[in-house]
C-alpha cells in the first residue's frame, strides 16, 4: 500500500527479482473509509496469504490493524525495506 512513487517502483521491483508476487493494493481516497478498507484489506490478505507487506510508513497503523489476527507476516515501511543490508552475493 503505498504512493506511486520511486520507492514503490523500486519495492515492486525487488520482489520481482526475487521471484516473489507481488500485490500492489491503492492507498485509501476517501475521508472515512477507513474501517471499510480495512475490512477489505483483511480479505485480501486471507487471499493472498502474504509473507510481507511492504508500504510508507503512514499506512503501517491501518496494515497492523488488518492484520492483527495473521501470524507469520512481516510488516516493513519503505524504511525498514531501505535499511536491510546489502546481499552478500555479487547482482548481475
Amino acid at each position: 500500500i503505498a504512493e506511486t512513487s520511486a520507492g514503490f517502483v523500486e519495492a515492486f521491483f525487488a520482489c520481482q527479482y526475487a521471484g516473489l508476487v507481488a500485490v500492489p493494493l491503492a492507498i485509501p481516497m476517501g475521508v472515512g473509509q477507513r474501517d471499510s478498507y480495512t475490512a477489505k484489506l483483511k480479505g485480501l490478505i486471507a487471499s493472498c496469504n502474504p509473507a510481507a507487506i511492504v508500504s510508507s510508513e503512514e499506512w503501517t497503523p491501518l496494515i497492523a490493524s488488518a492484520t492483527e489476527n495473521t501470524s507469520a507476516l512481516h510488516i516493513l515501511s519503505d524504511a525498514d525495506f531501505n535499511a536491510l543490508p546489502e546481499p552478500e552475493i555479487a547482482l548481475p
